[in-house]
């Protein structure tokens, strides 16, 4: 019965948007977000270690395990295998450069200064065009075509999150961010958005 339902491609896409919606309450409700990173309990380094992880978790094991479940595939399997490897190690190498700036999860990491060096001096966002390149390429690696629309699907999720982020970060760094925003008017992927 739970093998049944955890190899099912639908389930993971449901369990994708029931907390990608989790996360846009989160950043649309600041009272939500201060109980889950920002209260001054006792507490507070656990619940934001546990959130991170989660978050981590849920926006990544998604996305990959629907790359591998039952579906149709591509023609020329080899020829996107080879691509998608290419593209997800790009999105690794990025990944692994803006985590070593950041913190392996940003939510934890407490930064009393804005972060604009970097890969962060090129793009605003680069985890979220990290992610993005390994779903992708990871999709095309196992050439899944549900799972490539989803990738899609999973790059465009990230423009609501985009647009909260920018406000949270706007209340925390106010003219520094601004600032930052004209030095680097590029969100996720350079010269074009």
């Amino acid at each position: 019965m739970i093998f049944e339902i955890i190899s099912n491609l639908w389930f993971w896409i449901f369990y994708y948007f029931i907390f990608y919606i989790f996360i846009l309450f989160m950043y649309f409700y600041k009272g939500l977000r201060e109980t889950f990173f920002l209260s001054n309990d006792k507490y507070d380094n656990i619940k934001r270690r546990i959130a991170g992880i989660i978050s981590v978790i849920m926006f990544l094991i998604p996305p990959l395990v629907i790359s591998i479940l039952p579906q149709n595939r591509l023609s020329y399997h080899n020829i996107f295998s080879l691509f998608g490897g290419i593209i997800f190690f790009i999105g690794l190498a990025i990944n692994i450069t803006a985590r070593r700036k950041i913190g392996f999860i940003p939510g934890l990491k407490i930064k009393d200064q804005l972060i604009s060096t970097g890969i962060y001096g090129v793009i605003r966002h680069p985890i979220y065009l990290a992610n993005s390149l390994l779903v992708i390429g990871w999709s095309l690696l196992f050439a899944g075509t549900i799972s490539l629309i989803f990738s899609f699907v999973y790059l465009l999720s990230y423009i609501p999150l985009i647009y909260f982020e920018e406000r949270i970060l706007l209340d925390e760094y106010g003219n520094e961010y601004i600032d930052y925003r004209k030095k680097t008017p590029y969100a996720i992927i350079p010269r074009l958005f």
